[in-house]
């Protein structure tokens, strides 16, 4: 299956990337402050990112997503973080509830950790 990533698409009056990967509806990450970019690690393994102003609020390869708010807690790195997961298949998915962030993973929640959260994908670390 062969992703393609057309920047800066037109959608009503909003810019996104679109990755298309024969799904029915391409999905979409907002462009407005945002970068989405793949690099090798230290390691030499590929790490993809999603920057929205300048923070990587999304970091992940094949073993680790990594969320981060910047300490920016907003409804748009919130989205931002939640088109990454949908757009790449990550599984993962933030909301707020009575102003706390919780992050759900693999069936289980959990709140949100300072400005950081770690998920192994392999799930080891992410248990009820």
């Amino acid at each position: 299956m062969k992703t393609i990533i057309r920047k800066n698409s037109v959608f009503g009056n909003h810019k996104y990337v679109e990755i298309n990967d024969h799904r029915p509806e391409p999905v979409k990450i907002g462009t407005h402050k945002t970068v989405v970019f793949t690099e090798p690690n230290l390691k030499g393994e590929n790490t993809t990112k999603v920057v929205y102003h300048k923070t990587a609020v999304v970091s992940f390869n094949e073993h680790t997503i990594l969320l981060k708010t910047g300490g920016y807690w907003t409804r748009t790195t919130k989205l931002r973080m939640n088109q990454t997961s949908k757009v790449f298949n990550l599984g993962f998915e933030v909301f707020q509830r009575d102003f706390t962030w919780y992050v759900k993973f693999n069936g289980v929640t959990k709140e949100f950790e300072e400005n950081t959260m770690v998920i192994s994908r392999d799930g080891w670390n992410w248990e009820k």
